[in-house]
């Protein structure tokens, strides 16, 4: 779909790399150099290499992913709060696509279960 718009609107030919790297945030700019590429565009999180680094022009399009903060309230409610009186410690972690739900998932927990747990987001 976005290579059909980018054909459609800017009359442009596009190779879509979907090669094995270290993670989502790697470039692949040796291969598409390779395959004679003018530019790179990258979709998600990424370790962001400079221009003048990568061998190629890359446009980074950040993207967010969203959470299902119900599904992930009832889950810690049910597997670690219920029936406790202790005050659990959680540890809200993801990647960056996330980082927006997590900060809502916070706010979530303190202001839902308020002295029953403290959150560590690192």
């Amino acid at each position: 779909a976005i290579s059909d718009a980018l054909v459609a609107v800017a009359n442009v030919t596009t190779v879509t790399l979907a090669d094995v790297v270290y993670g989502a945030c790697c470039l692949d700019d040796h291969r598409a150099k390779a395959l004679g590429c003018d530019m790179m565009v990258h979709y998600g999180h990424s370790c962001l290499i400079p221009n003048d680094c990568a061998k190629l022009p890359t446009l980074y399009v950040f993207v967010t992913l969203p959470l299902d903060l119900n599904a992930l309230v009832d889950a810690v409610n049910t597997t670690l709060l219920l029936n406790q009186e202790k005050i659990v410690r959680i540890a809200l972690m993801g990647t960056i696509q996330f980082a927006p739900g997590i900060a809502k998932a916070r706010n979530r927990f303190l202001s839902q279960f308020k002295d029953r747990v403290t959150i560590v987001v690192p």
